[in-house]
């Protein structure tokens, strides 16, 4: 059973016919939604009624925290949107003309885009006419930028070098055999605090943070020495926790100037190690000091650093929006992403959840509020190397239609031949039907032969940037590939396995998004 007629209107007169989530004005196309469902236990009343337009209502949905995806309303949630809105329209604090103003949430864990952002170089970003809003976190990041300086936290690094493989065993005779899930597997041994100040404390900002707030040697950083690394040698790399700088960007879509009065919001400009809980925060009020925002202008604000595990991501690469070249053949990349539990991640430095814009037309004063978090579909920035990844293997999986990454072909350096053996049986025993090789880089792979059940069935085969080479492994028992690979001679070749694991899952998230088959055999 619905609402009765008379609370329905009672609630439509109290939002003024529009929604109390977006506040855009839905006129016929409104509901009134259960706060807490019927289902459990919600009653037809006009406290436990909030209006919704129809886009917002499918979003409201049936609450579920366990929900694996986005983030849905909560019961409270909806309340706080209700009565603040029910308030505004009562003392005639809404628009009587739409304002045009939307916003989405932009994350980097690319700290080069971040100390260009804080220097005022925009230029890369995807968003034009950008000003940048100060607060502490601005404060704290252009102080970490000329610590910083020129150490790139996003890349794996050497840690310690080694005469051999039994050089490393005999120094550390207690490491152990670690497989990744890229196709390689690494000695490791545990590292201790001492060894990471030594290496870090003047060169990293986060790992400052972490480790003078007692973390664990192993929620700082990741050593690994890699037994066939590309290129030989006999190194411990060291990858470090993963942070993402979140920005809120509010873009004039309208046609007017828009004169920003206050941010309004949570802050905490203490800093150091915590969890990203709004109860926690104090009330916050930033006077923007009538900044004008002109139609297409964007108002970029930074809200906080969220720190993520070491190893693995915990986010799902969805659509790819815009990818640009820079300079060097570097590769920046800007798309949608899915995030699992991204605000049960701890922080580090100030913190400011945007709850409201406070602004003003020539109409009069008004405000626009907004989710304090990334929910669904933030746009993440990444940055990668285009070259020195060699060329890679990929695996269709006739049950979820869906490739899979596998492994290198060659391990090498460029311009070293060799070979590859790929046992077929128990790849066809867990549901795969075809093997592809890829070039992805700006490179090119030379198969002198490849060889399928003791057959040669191609010989001096060419691939460039973007080819592939797709084979049915269905009732086959063996792939015998010799070949190599060689960089461009315009191009420096980069190794860095942090930097080529992020680009391979990006482009295997595209490969996915628009499967296709380009030279089969």
């Amino acid at each position: 059973m619905s609402f009765p007629q008379e609370i329905k209107e009672k609630a439509f007169v109290a939002c003024a016919r529009r929604c109390c989530v977006c506040k855009k004005r839905a006129g016929r196309n409104i509901e009134v939604h259960h706060i807490v469902q019927k289902a459990d236990g919600g009653e037809d009343s006009f406290e436990n009624a909030i209006p919704l337009c129809f886009d917002c209502h499918a979003d409201a949905g049936h609450y579920n925290p366990k929900h694996p995806k986005g983030s849905k309303y909560s019961p409270n949630e909806l309340r706080r949107h209700r009565d603040l809105w029910y308030q505004a329209v009562g003392e005639g604090r809404y628009d009587s003309k739409e304002v045009q103003l939307t916003h989405h949430y932009l994350l980097t864990d690319c700290f080069s885009v971040v100390w260009e952002i804080v220097s005022g170089n925009f230029s890369s970003l995807p968003i034009d006419s950008i000003k940048l809003a100060k607060n502490k976190l601005f404060d704290y990041l252009e102080a970490a930028s000329k610590f910083q300086k020129d150490f790139d936290r996003e890349k794996s690094f050497i840690f310690a070098t080694y005469e051999s493989t039994e050089d490393f065993i005999f120094k550390h005779p207690e490491a152990y055999s670690h497989e990744a899930a890229w196709g390689v597997s690494f000695l490791k041994r545990n590292i201790s605090i001492e060894e990471l100040k030594e290496q870090l404390l003047t060169k990293d900002f986060i790992s400052n943070e972490l480790i003078r707030a007692g973390a664990e040697s192993h929620d700082v950083a990741d050593v690994s020495f890699l037994e066939d690394s590309c290129g030989g040698g006999h190194e411990e790399h060291a990858t470090l926790r993963k942070a993402r700088v979140v920005f809120l960007s509010v873009i004039n879509r309208g046609s007017e100037c828009l004169r920003c009065e206050s941010l309004i919001g949570r802050y905490d400009d203490v800093g150091g190690i915590a969890s990203l809980d709004a109860s926690l925060l104090k009330r916050a009020t930033i006077d923007m000091h009538h900044l004008e925002l002109n139609p297409g202008e964007c108002l970029l604000i930074p809200c906080w650093i969220a720190l993520d595990r070491i190893a693995g991501e915990n986010y799902e690469p969805l659509d790819l929006l815009i990818k640009d070249t820079l300079e060097l053949d570097q590769v920046q990349q800007t798309r949608k992403v899915l995030f699992r539990n991204f605000m049960t991640q701890q922080t580090v430095g100030p913190r400011f959840m945007v709850e409201r814009l406070d602004f003003s037309t020539n109409e009069g004063s008004h405000r626009c509020e907004f989710r304090p978090h990334p929910s669904e579909n933030p746009l993440m920035i990444s940055r990668f190397w285009e070259v020195g990844c060699c060329p890679h293997v990929f695996l269709f999986n006739e049950g979820n239609g869906s490739w899979s990454y596998f492994g290198e072909l060659f391990s090498a350096e460029p311009f070293t031949e060799q070979v590859a053996n790929f046992d077929l049986t128990c790849l066809t025993e867990k549901g795969f039907s075809k093997l592809k090789f890829v070039e992805l880089e700006d490179e090119e792979t030379v198969l002198k032969s490849l060889i399928i059940d003791g057959e040669l069935v191609a010989s001096n085969l060419r691939l460039e940037k973007g080819d592939e080479i797709v084979i049915s492994i269905v009732n086959h028992i063996n792939i015998y590939v010799c070949g190599s690979y060689k960089t461009k001679s315009h191009v420096t070749y980069v190794k860095d396995f942090a930097h080529k694991k992020k680009k391979i899952r990006h482009d295997l998230a595209d490969m996915n998004l628009a499967v296709h088959d380009s030279m089969n055999l």
